[in-house]
């Protein structure tokens, strides 16, 4: 049966592997499951050892060329997995959290294209964060910070099908800034309602919510999803825009970065891999991190965030403090000079009425 091989003779170039073998790659200490590319090579050996007796002295050289090509291939698929599990290891014990969305935040993306939005998160000890309430962790964590459409387009690559949209609208269409494909209406009422005649682009892109605490869609006058749009999306559509108010992505977001598949093996989450990899990164309070080392080139641009966006209500409560400290201060001080006065003309009538 040919799930007892590893591979058949007379198939040639037809590799056949058993069922067991064939696994995704996961990162569970080792020994890993994997499919490992030592099985290609020997499968390879075999295919050139049924050959080898009938081969011409040329053709035993090129197959030997073969062989080395493919152990080559094998050094170097092997030096990439341990490269990888240096660099991205550590990640199976952080769940990412969603922190906060920052608009007027250019970040270059792996094109080198400036996002004019970002998204701040927070990969937290996956034992001391909790999802369901909202709540970051506050010890053991790296903050980051990433494009804004950067982080859409993984997001939903990640979670697409939670988000199959309808038939009007598909909301993972605009992960990134992509031109509206306006929803079928009759032409003369969209005319009507645009009360212009020439035919005009409209682009729907993520967004900041104005409390920046999730992620929103929004409609742009350009490509590029800088500048907003006079036209709303519901004088086109003839319905609101989804998610216009926000709540695409929120402060509740969690995603664990080590996950079971169906297949029963813990992998790595891609999602969580590609956000590390495009991310700028401020690793001072993580107490385990890549094999490189903690990384801290970003530590003052999300400090700055971080005290722009939450540092300003604590600033207006003190602000508010000390206004009311000073006009309890000084009532006591006029209270004070009050009694003084009060008191003194109390003596000074005693005094009159005994000299009479």
């Amino acid at each position: 049966a040919p799930s007892d091989h590893l591979f058949c003779s007379k198939c040639f170039n037809t590799h056949i592997f058993p069922r067991s073998l064939v696994q995704r790659r996961s990162f569970l200490p080792p020994p890993y499951t994997t499919t490992h590319p030592t099985m290609k090579i020997v499968a390879l050996f075999l295919l050139l050892a049924t050959v080898a007796d009938a081969a011409t002295p040329a053709q035993l050289q090129k197959m030997k060329r073969v062989l080395s090509a493919s152990r080559r291939l094998e050094d170097e698929a092997e030096d990439d997995e341990e490269e990888e599990e240096e660099e991205y290891g550590f990640l199976a014990d952080y769940t990412l959290k969603f922190i906060s969305c920052e608009v007027e935040q250019s970040m270059k993306n792996e094109e080198g294209n400036y996002e004019y939005s970002a998204v701040r998160y927070r990969l937290c000890p996956s034992d001391s964060v909790d999802c369901d309430e909202g709540k970051s962790c506050t010890s053991g964590y790296g903050d980051y910070i990433v494009g804004l459409n950067t982080f859409m387009d993984n997001y939903f690559e990640d979670q697409r099908e939670n988000y199959e949209g309808d038939d009007d609208f598909q909301i993972a269409d605009y992960a990134e800034c992509r031109e509206l494909d306006v929803p079928d209406q009759d032409e003369d009422e969209r005319r009507r309602r645009l009360g212009d005649e020439e035919e005009v682009q409209y682009f729907v892109g993520p967004t900041c919510s104005e409390d920046g605490l999730s992620v929103a869609l929004a409609m742009y006058s350009d490509e590029d999803c800088k500048y907003a749009s006079d036209v709303d999306f519901y004088s086109l559509a003839g319905y609101d825009l989804p998610y216009g108010d926000g709540g695409l992505v929120g402060t509740t977001h969690c995603s664990s970065c080590y996950y079971q598949d169906d297949d029963g093996n813990y992998e790595l989450s891609e999602f969580c891999m590609a956000m590390y990899e495009n991310s700028g990164k401020c690793e001072t309070n993580m107490e385990t991190y890549s094999a490189y080392g903690k990384q801290e080139g970003k530590c003052e641009d999300i400090a700055a965030l971080e005290e722009a966006r939450f540092g300003k209500s604590s600033s207006g409560s003190r602000k508010v403090f000390w206004w009311i400290l000073a006009i309890v201060l000084i009532a006591a001080v006029a209270y004070y000079f009050y009694s003084q006065n009060k008191k003194k003309n109390m003596s000074g009538v005693n005094s009159g009425g005994l000299m009479s």
